[in-house]
């Protein structure tokens, strides 16, 4: 064969490939990554969708589309109106009908499970923004959570030396400064009476170092 004619029959299989590639590549099933999205109101997908209350998921669809709420968000607040529905359905109530009392039985049930204040605290900020839509979208008369009080956090005391522990800090320091020779002395001194006047009047450090 000529050499003309081997090089036409290389371009022509150059060119078949890279349309067969192509051809390939645009009637091949889409990637996951391609799928389209469900839109913003539609983010906890359509089987969760199904399974929640339908006030519930209104207000969840309002919350991604007014206020841009993020998944992880819409899916804490699905979690948490749904375990408050359930305590209502269990004092034969709902969230229309629901009183000041029967959501401070729920935050006073949620407590006894053993839940934080933190949590409870959350909880409530979800029920009372639920009420408000219900309110403003007048599936209800009134907002009962508008006046519950919000728990209060719970304070950690913190963690303090012993008297042994103390009583050795301060004679280490005065050991330092009794050994110190010269500048480091002056440095050592004054540590061993930053050390006393902390370990005698219980200052905090940023009160010391004012």
């Amino acid at each position: 064969i000529p050499d003309f004619l081997k090089f036409i029959l290389i371009i022509a299989a150059l060119v078949g490939a890279v349309y067969g590639g192509a051809l390939a590549l645009a009637t091949y099933p889409p990637e996951q990554s391609d799928v389209i999205r469900p839109l913003p109101h539609e983010k906890l997908g359509q089987t969760e969708r199904k399974a929640v209350p339908v006030l519930v998921s209104r207000f969840l669809e309002m919350m991604a589309a007014e206020r841009g709420a993020a998944q992880n968000s819409l899916a804490a607040y699905r979690r948490d109106l749904e375990d408050y529905i359930a305590s209502l359905a269990r004092q034969n109530a709902s969230a229309e009908t629901a009183s000041t009392d029967q959501i401070r039985d729920y935050l006073a049930e949620i407590e006894a499970d053993g839940l934080s204040r933190r949590t409870a605290a959350r909880r409530l900020s979800a029920i009372r923004q639920f009420h408000a839509f219900l309110l403003s979208e007048g599936f209800s008369a009134h907002n009962p959570a508008q006046i519950v009080e919000s728990p209060k956090p719970q304070r950690i005391l913190p963690d303090v030396l012993s008297a042994e522990e103390i009583s050795a800090l301060v004679t280490t320091a005065a050991q330092e400064a009794q050994a110190a020779e010269g500048k480091q002395a002056f440095k050592a001194w004054r540590l061993h009476a930053l050390v006393s006047l902390l370990a005698a009047t219980g200052l905090r450090v940023s009160e010391l170092l004012a």
